[in-house]
């Protein structure tokens, strides 16, 4: 039950991860839209900047930063009024899509140049009308702010959730909405070993903080290069369902008490019910010899006064 448990609640994490990605991925087809009207419409660039701005100034999404890197590496256009040129071609959020990778790339997290906080980047190549590489479109997140988010689904005291790059660091946890990283940090071995090997299913392990059983779920999100893990404390989960069986039982007895009690007033009420009935069919036989009685009596009477 444990195991089952812990892999269900990754189907719970992904699905909101996936909620919290939609704008990511909007804000993307904003950033190659605007690409496409600087090469073909470039009085309609205004408008999409315009649109852009209002996501991110708002903390819409939770974004931090919407930012267009030109084919060079270098910071074109952002979201902020006084952007600098920052030469961003070691990023590897630049470099990969420079290799040519096309799908949505999420980097370790790293310290914002532009925005100088700690962020997690999403980022897609831009390409121009005929394919050629046009730069990068990137987007950043707070991880923190994500981290308070998945702490109130998933709470610290009950599960432990890491949301990773495969064969990368972690990039969020509900653990840092109580206690935020001082550095890198990365899954377990144990975690790492069954992702390398494709073991994608729940098993069970040992904590190497507490010594404590601890049951693990596991999930991939290739699309995305990601891999989420959600534990649960052997002990708390135990605890948890001598809580939930103890709450079954009593409930079970209240309904059995509740039961018998109606059996009772039941039982109450027939017997009242038979008693009245005896009641008024003993008065209706008392009735009924009065009139009889009556009757005779009259007729004697009769006799009587005929003799």
């Amino acid at each position: 039950m444990g195991l089952e448990r812990a892999q269900a609640d990754t189907l719970t994490v992904e699905g909101w991860l996936r909620r919290s990605f939609d704008g990511i991925g909007l804000t993307l087809d904003l950033l190659q839209e605007r690409q496409r009207l600087l090469d073909t419409n470039p009085t309609g660039v205004a408008a999409i900047e315009d649109i852009l701005r209002g996501f991110v100034d708002t903390r819409r999404f939770d974004i931090i930063l919407a930012l267009a890197i030109d084919p060079d590496g270098f910071s074109r256009w952002s979201n902020q009024a006084n952007i600098t040129t920052i030469d961003l071609r070691d990023r590897p959020h630049f470099q990969v899509h420079l290799q040519g990778h096309g799908g949505t790339y999420v980097a370790d997290p790293v310290m914002g140049r532009l925005s100088r906080q700690m962020a997690v980047i999403f980022s897609r190549r831009i390409n121009h009308p005929d394919g050629s590489f046009a730069g990068v479109a990137v987007v950043t997140l707070d991880p923190m702010v994500l981290s308070r988010q998945l702490a109130e689904l998933m709470p610290p005291a009950e599960v432990r959730v890491g949301v990773f790059r495969l064969g990368g660091e972690i990039i969020l946890r509900n653990l840092w909405a109580q206690q935020p990283p001082t550095g890198p940090q990365f899954p377990t071995p144990s975690i790492t070993a069954a992702f390398a090997q494709n073991d994608i299913k729940p098993f069970r392990t040992v904590s190497a903080v507490n010594g404590q059983s601890v049951l693990v779920g596991l999930r991939r999100m290739d699309d995305l290069s990601l891999g989420l893990a959600v534990a649960h404390d052997l002990d708390f989960t135990t605890r948890r369902a001598i809580e939930l069986r103890s709450l079954v039982w009593f409930v079970d007895a209240v309904v059995a008490a509740l039961l018998l009690a109606g059996l009772a007033v039941t039982s109450t009420l027939r017997a009242r019910r038979v008693a009245q009935a005896l009641a008024r069919a003993s008065a209706e036989r008392e009735r009924e010899t009065a009139t009889a009685q009556a009757e005779d009596d009259r007729m004697l009477d009769t006799v009587a006064g005929v003799f």
